[in-house]
């Protein structure tokens, strides 16, 4: 894993780049609506998800990304702070009855960062640092995680 550790930490700022592109419409919704929405970044070691099955199992106002061959997110629309990690699990619940893998998972929700959305996503991506760097697999991490609020 310490390959893939690497290579996200060399393309960390495109990655958040893309994803802050890409989830214009939600920080909209966000801004306007108070539509409060959550991302959920994976790193997948093991046999890669095809798109089709992120198709079958998210919501429809739900979001999937490949950030690069291991790493995936989910934007999820209209959660709340206190039920996102809930559906990040049940996300990793879904996929592993298509096949077992090991996940290194990262998960933030809009309501934690009050329209700070570049810190949204590089905390995001701190989280996932952690814990492929730490060996913290298959468990949601997020937002409450120490080394965010030291």
């Amino acid at each position: 894993m310490n390959a893939v550790l690497e290579h996200i930490r060399q393309h960390r700022h495109d990655y958040q780049e893309i994803l802050l592109e890409k989830i214009s419409d939600y920080i909209y919704r966000d801004k306007r609506y108070s539509t409060s929405f959550a991302i959920m970044l994976m790193c997948i070691r093991g046999e890669p998800y095809p798109e089709e099955t992120f198709d079958k199992i998210l919501r429809k106002t739900d979001l999937y990304l490949s950030v690069d061959a291991h790493t995936k997110a989910v934007v999820f629309d209209s959660v709340r702070s206190t039920t996102y990690v809930k559906a990040a699990e049940n996300i990793i619940y879904a996929l592993q009855k298509e096949h077992k893998n090991e996940f290194f998972i990262s998960a933030v929700s809009s309501e934690n960062y009050q329209d700070d959305y570049f810190k949204m996503v590089y905390d995001l991506f701190d989280i996932l640092e952690y814990t492929i760097e730490h060996g913290v697999s298959n468990i949601v991490m997020d937002y409450n995680l120490d080394i965010l609020h030291p």
